[in-house]
């Protein structure tokens, strides 16, 4: 009896962690890819600016 308990327990477990991780890798790509376009912008934004200074921005 407590061994099939233990076994249904487990099953749950398992079964709640894959749901957990299944819906939590879309999130974690979204969150990176936010971040590495940050970064990019981040990167880039001061070379168009000095690009405006100069009088070449046309």
């Amino acid at each position: 009896m407590l061994e099939r308990l233990a076994r249904w327990h487990y099953e749950k477990t398992q079964e709640l962690a894959e749901n957990l991780a299944a819906t939590l890798e879309p999130v974690m790509m979204l969150v990176i890819g936010l971040i590495i376009g940050t970064l990019v912008i981040a990167m880039y934004l001061p070379i168009f600016q000095m690009g405006d200074a100069m009088g070449g921005g046309g």
